[in-house]
């Protein structure tokens, strides 16, 4: 009886991967490495932060006043980087700070 039900199923099993066939998978990963900031605001306003590479500036988020918030930057065009911020009224910058990225540690900046 195994070996009629067996059989029996052989072609199903054999047209299974033909039926899935016909679909294109696409898989992406992150561009290259991905770096980590802590970012501490000393100021008394929200600070809008944003880092500057080869490629151009690349918003990063807000952080509160007086507050630390952690960043993960993807796809940065190498391992030196300006960090900047700047109030959402644009009445306050922070000075820029030029970091380098390392790979599996947190970089600490300060905006003051």
């Amino acid at each position: 009886m195994t070996r009629i039900v067996g059989r029996a199923l052989l072609p199903l099993l054999l047209a299974l991967p033909l039926a899935g066939g016909c679909r294109s998978v696409a898989i992406e990963s992150e561009p290259g490495p991905v770096y980590a900031i802590e970012v501490y605001n000393s100021h008394t306003l929200p600070m809008a932060v944003s880092y500057t590479d080869e490629g151009g500036s690349h918003e990063l988020g807000t952080v509160a006043a007086r507050s630390r918030q952690r960043f993960v930057i993807a796809g940065a065009s190498g391992t030196t980087v300006t960090i900047s911020g700047a109030s959402e009224s644009g009445s306050r910058t922070a000075r820029a700070k030029t970091v380098t990225l390392r790979t599996g540690e947190t970089v600490p900046v300060t905006l003051d």
